[in-house]
């Protein structure tokens, strides 16, 4: 996806059907990329994860469907659909999917 204005709005519909859970994989799409926020929305097969990372800008991260396992700063937490995890600047986290789930990530560099 091409960078989008962060001074004009934007609608995204569909992302369900164009982001499918496929079989031991852990799949992404750029939705919004700007210089006031990134989304990334991923769709990850059961036991899949996101290894430790940690973002020098906050992030937030809300669980769209199933359920993952969110270790943040060597605390774990179950999460499921309708969750939200807000990440402090260089907090480390970890993302294992429990069941296949889909996640919404949304870096805020500004």
């Amino acid at each position: 996806m091409e960078p989008t204005s962060s001074h004009e709005s934007l609608v995204i519909s569909g992302l369900a059907a164009k982001l499918p859970t496929v079989k031991d994989s852990t799949l992404s799409r750029l939705v919004v990329e700007n210089p006031t926020a990134r989304v990334v929305v991923f769709s990850f097969d059961q036991g899949q994860e996101l290894t430790d990372h940690a973002e020098p800008t906050p992030e937030i991260w809300t669980v769209l469907d199933g359920q993952v396992s969110f270790t943040v700063d060597g605390r774990r937490t179950e999460l499921v659909a309708g969750d939200v995890v807000y990440l402090a600047p260089g907090a480390r986290r970890t993302v294992v999917a429990t069941t296949s789930a889909r996640v919404q990530h949304v870096v805020l560099p500004g």
